[in-house]
């Protein structure tokens, strides 16, 4: 795999969470922002859209604002710290059948007729990807989907201020890492892998209007918009395709918990800095989301 596409599958990789998965049941009128506070420590919380349309800047003041009184950026991966080769062998490793092997021996005809379909709208025919084993799949199909809706990896909010970061010599620190990513995402077992690639070839039919949907609802702060988008619906998915529960749980509530105990470790170090942290939106929202666990620990989120 190419250098370059290998960094737009760590994008949409990235991308496709926030894409799949966005739900909240707090309401408020804002900025997809939210400022935590601890003694002298102070976090400002960023749901992030990791591909942005070039309208969609300039980004409101108080995001700017918020990052410039900010001393420390932590974001869930840096890109310019992945190491390019490790990253590629590591997709080859994982991402693709052996010999003997491929995607149309995995999944039923009519899935499989379902997935040649689907590229042949983006002139990719099937012998491509016959090789991809479904979570690279779904990958780049989502690549595609947002490409086509003009949107644009460097424009991404990450990408925004990860460059204005080094541009102040700011720290910036990880939350997670991109190959951490990669392996978890590729761990599954085939069977949750194949629920998951029929839950997003379902989701591309209405792709255009989620995502018109989710740029509205983070432009303006409506948690209860963006929380009508996804979230749920993957849920009411594994009503009919089970290993869809899999996924939500290792890659939402799992994860959560994880990236939880981290804004925790910054609150309580008592350094007096101020942290602005940018995760994807749907990280913060949900019952089990960020917003949610910090309230239930004695936080109070301050929506910007």
């Amino acid at each position: 795999m190419k250098k370059g596409n290998m960094k737009k599958v760590i994008l949409i990789f990235l991308t496709w969470w926030w894409l799949i998965f966005l739900k909240l049941e707090l309401s408020a009128e804002g900025n997809f922002l939210w400022e935590v506070n601890d003694g002298g420590t102070k976090l400002y919380l960023l749901g992030s859209i990791h591909l942005m349309r070039k309208e969609m800047y300039p980004l409101d003041e108080k995001i700017e604002a918020s990052f410039q009184n900010s001393d420390i950026l932590v974001v869930e991966a840096d890109p310019s710290k992945i190491d390019q080769q490790k990253m590629t062998e590591l997709v080859m490793q994982n991402g693709f059948y052996k010999e003997g092997e491929s995607l149309e021996t995995k999944i039923t005809a009519e899935l499989y007729q379902k997935v040649s379909e689907t590229f042949n709208n983006f002139d990719t025919p099937i012998t491509q990807i016959r090789k991809y084993k479904p979570w690279l799949i779904c990958l780049k199909l989502g690549l595609m989907n947002l490409e086509k809706l003009g949107m644009k990896s460097e424009l991404g909010v990450d990408v925004h201020f990860i460059a204005k970061a080094q541009e102040r010599e700011m720290e910036i620190l990880e939350l997670e890492s991109a190959d951490l990513q990669i392996t978890l995402l590729s761990s599954f077992p085939e069977e949750h892998q194949i629920d998951y690639l029929e839950h997003v070839l379902n989701d591309t039919e209405d792709i255009e209007r989620a995502v018109n949907d989710m740029i509205a609802a983070w432009k303006t702060g409506n948690v209860d918009s963006m929380n009508a988008t996804v979230k749920q619906r993957i849920l009411e998915d594994a009503d009919k395709l089970p290993g869809l529960r899999d996924y939500y749980n290792n890659l939402f509530s799992q994860r959560d918990e994880h990236i939880f105990q981290k804004l925790i470790t910054y609150l309580k170090s008592d350094s007096g800095k101020t942290y602005f942290v940018i995760v994807g939106a749907g990280h913060l929202v949900g019952k089990d989301g960020l917003l949610q666990m910090l309230e239930d620990n004695g936080y109070k989120t301050v929506q910007l």
